[in-house]
């Protein structure tokens, strides 16, 4: 059994153990079902979503060591105390970097870093290895938007109505987004290079020039797949190819739509990376789009229902390009294109 001395200290992260606040606390555990109940409640389910968290990542995810570290790193690393994950939040603010900013430190969040970093309050999504995966070449951290994402899903639930990425100001961003529908599939963000448009008449694989709406996309059937690339301002769908024009297998530098094979189980459990980019014999599993954006972007809690049964192939076999343009991707296959933010520069910090 956990000892009481170190989940009481593990309860109290962020206050002196001595003050009204904290005795107050543990008054209303006591009133609750007893302090004893509570400490026995929190370590039971820190062995089990430790345990889950091992199992469901591996050595993509770095983790404190046992589950007793994990409940009192908890509000170094998200910002709010282990029990608390079960509240409802308007905002999860998901960075990617080696350290939390300051002004997160009181907001949910998740500072996806390359190691896990306790005192700085970043969680170890580690880079992939570009020696065995050709895909991450340039782009050893570009699966960790994807993977915080599904990290911050499966671990909060639907205990929060918008995920966003990068350097938020998290109250005009709550303010921004509360005058939009959470449950509808909302992609907004800013692009980079591409041209959103208002009308998509002629060109309806555009993302959408303005943020008063969702932006739906109809992609075509799966198989064939097709990568969307850029014509001058238009995205056009072109068949997936395995070969170049000269008959040559498309290299790395030439990539037709990713295609990836699944790794063997011994080298899976050595890396976490279940899956590579494999030009001769891998399989095409989403279209490709040719797409990146930039700055900060926020997911609705539609949109995350809406990728529940697919998000987790989106995170293991998307393999290849930055991490924009897998996000993207993913979206764009779930049928949600990018509504773009008109004065981005206001939610920023």
């Amino acid at each position: 059994m956990v000892k009481l001395r170190l989940l009481a200290g593990a309860l109290c992260v962020g206050l002196t153990c001595g003050d009204d606040a904290f005795h107050a606390r543990l008054d209303a555990m006591r009133n609750e079902g007893g302090l004893f109940h509570d400490v026995m409640t929190i370590e039971g389910e820190a062995a089990k979503y430790h345990e889950r968290l091992q199992l469901r990542y591996g050595r993509r995810l770095r983790l404190p060591a046992t589950p007793e570290l994990l409940v009192e790193a908890w509000p170094k690393l998200f910002g709010e105390r282990f029990e608390e994950r079960r509240e409802h939040k308007a905002l999860l603010v998901i960075v990617d970097g080696a350290h939390v900013v300051p002004q997160f430190r009181k907001v949910r969040h998740v500072v996806a870093g390359n190691r896990l970093d306790v005192a700085g309050g970043a969680m170890g999504f580690t880079d992939d290895d570009a020696g065995v995966n050709a895909g991450a070449k340039g782009a050893l951290g570009a699966h960790r938007p994807l993977l915080a994402a599904l990290f911050a899903n499966e671990t909060w639930g639907g205990r929060f109505d918008w995920l966003a990425f990068g350097e938020v100001d998290a109250g005009a961003a709550t303010r921004y987004l509360s005058m939009r529908d959470a449950s509808l599939a909302w992609f907004l963000g800013t692009p980079r290079e591409a041209t959103c448009v208002q009308d998509r008449t002629t060109n309806p694989f555009a993302c959408c020039a303005n943020d008063a709406a969702p932006c739906g996309v109809s992609v075509p059937a799966h198989k064939p797949y097709f990568s969307f690339e850029r014509n001058g301002s238009r995205l056009q769908p072109q068949p997936c190819r395995r070969f170049r024009h000269d008959g040559r297998y498309a290299s790395f530098g030439f990539k037709p739509c990713c295609p990836v094979r699944q790794r063997r189980r011994v080298d899976s459990d050595a890396t976490g990376f279940p899956y590579r980019y494999q030009p001769r014999r891998g399989r095409v599993h989403f279209h490709a789009l040719s797409f990146d954006i930039e700055g900060l972007y926020f997911l609705s809690r539609g949109l995350l229902d809406k990728a529940t049964y697919r998000w987790r192939a989106c995170a293991d076999k998307l393999t290849c390009g930055s991490g924009g343009k897998r996000l993207s991707t993913c979206i764009f296959n779930l049928g949600t294109h990018l509504s773009q933010i008109e004065t981005p520069s206001t939610l920023m910090l």
